[in-house]
């Protein structure tokens, strides 16, 4: 299961920056955030290494159903 929020913001020239912070919750329950920058044709992962399947899911799944 999983849950997205946007939250824009100004870089430190003013340029608006657009995030989607995946909550995605394990099968044990645990809540793990994971952070994407909306990008020019997608999303690119701001944490390190690669996220896990289930929020690249979330994140397409979002993409397919938003006109953003």
């Amino acid at each position: 299961m999983s849950d997205i929020q946007t939250i824009h913001r100004k870089d430190d020239r003013g340029a608006q920056i657009t995030e989607r912070v995946v909550t995605v919750t394990d099968a044990k329950g645990d809540e793990f955030e994971h952070v994407f920058r909306a990008v020019d044709g997608g999303h690119e992962y701001q944490g390190d290494g690669d996220p896990p399947e289930s929020a690249v899911e979330a994140i397409e799944a979002f993409e397919e159903g938003s006109d953003e």
